[in-house]
């Protein structure tokens, strides 16, 4: 019998990124889409300071707020953030 071991996968970019949007905005990690905009769900410029910090911290890449502010969805900040 051949069994398989699960393969545990890292969070991609996209998910690490809903689920600080999510803990910034304090709203649930379901609640954040790929296309919903970090400021229509609450965010604000302070909030953006807050991320840009943890994004920095916790996935060792570099941002600035204007990134944010020019890219602020899920997926369009990976999407930034990925050719950076």
């Amino acid at each position: 019998m051949d069994q398989q071991t699960p393969q545990l996968q890292e969070p991609t970019l996209d998910a690490a990124l809903r689920a600080l949007f999510a803990t910034l905005l304090e709203v649930d990690p379901d609640a954040v889409g790929d296309d919903d905009d970090f400021f229509e769900l609450g965010g604000d410029s302070l909030l953006v300071i807050k991320l840009v910090a943890r994004i920095r911290r916790t996935l060792s890449l570099e941002v600035s707020p204007g990134d944010v502010f020019d890219h602020p969805t899920v997926t369009t900040l990976a999407r930034f953030l990925e050719r950076a």
